[in-house]
């Protein structure tokens, strides 16, 4: 039986298909939603009339400031601990009047990633050194920030990433490619540090990056924006959810995984 490979780019998912050839007609299998081969666009698998996934791409939308073919353009992978984090430091750079790329629709970001890695590491963190790679071919830099700890709300309680996590951005660095290398950013963002913290390491990076237009003051403001942004979708959200998980529906079935498992 002839078997072929496609993709498909009816909507983000971008679901790599096979394709097989019965006595002359095609039976496909590979979708991650309920279309069959012969419905030329997406089918919604959930049958509730709201789609979670969908609400959080719309809350997190917001009109671009930025000419998208300005230069430079700053690319963002949307991988492993970036993944949530894609919306908050796009908001960022376009407050600071910088185009930026992201690595969301991207499909051959694992395959990559295992030609790249040369070692047995998690799914997640081979397909972040892919993206690293894809967008260092497409990007003038790449910003993949170091995270190491974050602050908990509770006193004296530390929230450490993964070892993993921790030092992926370096070593994707040198997965982009001798001659890419220095074009991949990496700042340590978050290791028990302030916001101000944060943003001097923001500005020290960028300035030797991007010379004397990035100024301290536009940078320390683009933050708090940001910022403030993200964590006003973040709540929006969260109080959408409860509005419809108030709506008389006895069941209800809530998926738990890291942010770059379930939103990928």
């Amino acid at each position: 039986i002839p078997i072929r490979s496609e993709v498909c780019d009816l909507c983000p998912n971008h679901c790599k298909l096979t394709v097989a050839d019965i006595q002359g007609e095609p039976a496909a299998f590979g979708f991650l939603c309920g279309r069959d081969y012969d419905t030329q666009k997406r089918i919604s698998a959930d049958r509730s009339g709201y789609d979670l996934l969908a609400a959080r791409r719309r809350i997190f939308s917001f009109r671009t400031k930025t000419d998208p073919g300005s230069r430079p353009v700053v690319g963002l992978p949307a991988a492993l601990h970036l993944y949530e984090d894609v919306v908050l430091w796009r908001k960022f750079f376009d407050e600071m009047g910088i185009a930026t790329v992201t690595g969301e629709a991207y499909a051959d970001a694992l395959a990559e990633g295992k030609r790249l890695s040369e070692a047995e590491f998690c799914a997640p963190t081979t397909a972040f050194f892919g993206q690293v790679r894809h967008l260092a071919r497409q990007a003038d830099w790449v910003f993949a920030p170091l995270y190491l700890d974050h602050r908990d709300r509770e006193k004296g309680r530390r929230r450490q990433y993964c070892y993993y996590t921790q030092y992926a951005p370096v070593l994707a660095r040198e997965a982009a490619g001798k001659e890419r290398r220095q074009r991949v950013l990496t700042p340590l963002l978050y290791y028990l540090y302030t916001p101000f913290q944060t943003k001097i390491a923001l500005y020290r990076c960028l300035r030797q990056a991007l010379g004397t237009r990035i100024r301290f003051r536009d940078l320390s403001t683009a933050y708090d924006r940001a910022l403030e942004f993200h964590q006003t979708a973040v709540a929006a959200l969260a109080a959408q959810y409860r509005q419809k998980n108030g709506a008389g529906e006895k069941v209800h079935v809530v998926l738990l995984g890291r942010p770059y498992t379930v939103l990928s």
